[in-house]
């Protein structure tokens, strides 16, 4: 609990002065670390081919080699523009023992040895999101303590591993360590994410192992100087992330007195259906003196803007499916904001309004997801008007056959009424109908005109 609670201070001592807290996180999971310890397992493989040179007992058991190190993992950090940062702990151990136990015997003897390290490192992620997934890569700069652990019992205990083992040799180090998180968020609405890091932690200095010749006899002491490991490890470490949003520290703040009069002030309002009340997301464009000033987009029908109080304005609203309305306002208030609600008519029924960027596959109905923002339009108009009726007319220009340009046309007609009934419209609103060549709108001696004859419309049948 002490070295998590020191991880949080410092995490604390990283953050900005202002009065803003970045958002925060915090993880705890175990550690998998695949460690080369070669010298040490052959001393293991010396002992286990030679058992009588320890003090003379032929031990039963020999020690088994070990290739992993493995252990618990806190993290805590925060996020700042496009980077994390963050400090974490981690501390990895194994052990091996080896007993002389022949044919059962009560005069009970036991070595146990095993290497661990403690490492705190400081780390930058840069983060990338894809949904509920997101990977990182990043690097770290660790601090770490590798320790030879050594104990032996001779009295009668068979604990198949022991926790109280006393440090024989330590030697600490710095590491380098390049390393890819992957994050994943099972619950949407719970600020939880299951990581999974994979680290390799390069070893600046090696631990040596000397010791082992002086406690078993398997080297001699020339051949023990040169024996060391580095435990530095390709590592998969996999942990709980819980996610602490921003947070905004409460400061005092000084009581400003308004003017009586404000020069600077907001309009706001919302833009409805006027015969259903419906909210529509319209665009709102403010003019002055014939300029415009100001253009904001509706949110689900509400909208707001900047206006100089007293000023007078001609203010413009359109919206898919709605005639455009325009009308001149004087703002005059006291109170810092002018309330201006606008109610805006349908089309009239029979009008032909031209659908912009409809693309299709050559010679085809198949949709290019160009369209989908243009036909998304008229789904949200459909959607809030469920009283309104619709064509969908498919048009050609006169090349190739008449047949083959009036069967085009209404399948594509149909192709379009097919994507907002999928979406949710009801089939009764929608009549998709093809009309070929047989209505141009320019010359289809030109190019231009044939590319203007190529277009779908839409117009209201009923309201």
């Amino acid at each position: 609990m002490r070295k998590v609670l020191i991880i949080l201070a410092i995490i604390g001592i990283s953050l900005n002065s202002s009065a803003d807290i970045p958002p925060l996180h915090f993880s705890i999971g175990y550690t998998f670390a695949r460690s080369p310890l070669s010298d040490f397992n052959e001393f293991i493989g010396l002992y286990n081919e030679n058992p009588q040179k320890l003090n003379n007992y032929v031990f039963t058991n020999g020690f088994d080699k070990m290739h992993w190190l493995t252990g618990i993992y806190f993290e805590g950090g925060f996020k700042m523009k496009k980077a994390e940062f963050e400090i974490n702990f981690t501390r990895k151990f194994n052990h091996t023992f080896a007993y002389y136990d022949p044919a059962n015997n009560p005069t009970y003897f036991r070595i146990d040895i095993g290497i661990g390290v403690a490492t705190i490192e400081t780390a930058i992620l840069f983060p990338t999101e894809y949904e509920n997934f997101t990977l990182s890569p990043g690097i770290g700069l660790g601090f770490l303590t590798r320790n030879y652990y050594y104990w032996q019992d001779q009295l009668l205990q068979t604990k198949p591993k022991r926790t109280d083992m006393v440090s024989y040799q330590k030697s600490n180090s710095v590491s380098l360590d390049p390393m890819l998180q992957f994050s994943y968020r099972p619950f949407e609405n719970l600020p939880f994410d299951l990581t999974a890091r994979l680290a390799y932690q390069m070893m600046f200095t090696r631990m040596p192992l000397k010791n082992l010749y002086y406690n078993k006899g398997y080297w001699t002491p020339a051949e023990s100087e040169e024996k060391s490991v580095s435990c530095g490890n390709l590592s998969l470490t996999v942990a709980v992330r819980y996610n602490l949003k921003s947070l905004k520290l409460k400061t005092p703040e000084e009581k400003v007195t308004p003017p009586l009069f404000m020069l600077e002030q907001m309009i706001s309002g919302n833009v409805k259906d006027a015969q259903t009340g419906n909210s529509i997301d319209a665009v709102v464009t403010l003019y002055a003196d014939g300029k415009p000033v100001s253009t904001t987009i509706s949110t689900n029908g509400a909208y707001s803007a900047s206006i100089k109080n007293g000023s007078v304005y001609t203010i413009e609203t359109k919206a898919f499916g709605y005639k455009t309305k325009t009308e001149t306002i004087t703002a005059i208030t006291n109170e810092g904001r002018f309330q201006y609600d606008i109610q805006l008519e349908k089309i009239e029924i029979g009008k032909s309004i031209q659908l912009e960027n409809i693309l299709f596959e050559k010679a085809s109905a198949v949709l290019l997801p160009e369209s989908f923002t243009e036909l998304d339009k008229l789904y949200k108009f459909l959607l809030i008007s469920p009283e309104v009726v619709i064509e969908i007319a498919g048009h050609t220009s006169s090349d190739g056959d008449e047949k083959y340009n009036q069967r085009l046309s209404q399948d594509r007609a149909n192709s379009i009424a097919k994507y907002l009934i999928d979406k949710g419209i009801s089939s009764e609103q929608i009549i998709a109908k093809g009309y070929g060549e047989s209505r141009p709108i320019a010359d289809n001696d030109t190019e231009e005109g044939r590319k203007q004859n190529r277009r779908v419309e839409f117009k209201i049948l009923k309201i």
